[in-house]
């Protein structure tokens, strides 16, 4: 089993956030709760009551989806204020 650990020292994420990390095009579904993600996309501009993004969403869900179907998985734990770990699990012998 292959694991590697990407661990950080930032401002840590709640678990309502850790459980919609992996969702597919969570960004834009955020922006189209909140504005129009077509003005958004052609200005390219964030106004007073939106968040800069980048991104639509697809990278995380992508990646679990891959290391899943490789009998593997990502998993996140972390905590407000002292950070973020990620693990990755495969299934693969090295040596």
């Amino acid at each position: 089993m292959l694991v590697t650990r990407i661990i950080d020292t930032g401002v840590g994420m709640t678990s309502e956030k850790i459980k919609s990390l992996f969702l597919v095009f969570d960004q834009v579904q955020k922006v189209r709760r909140e504005s129009s993600l077509t003005n958004l996309i052609l200005s390219n501009q964030t106004s007073e009551n939106q968040y800069n993004f980048q991104g639509v969403g697809l990278g995380l869900y992508l990646s679990k989806t891959l290391a899943n179907f490789l009998k593997g998985d990502i998993k996140v734990t972390s905590e407000i204020g002292l950070g973020t770990t990620v693990e990755v699990e495969l299934p693969i012998q090295i040596g």
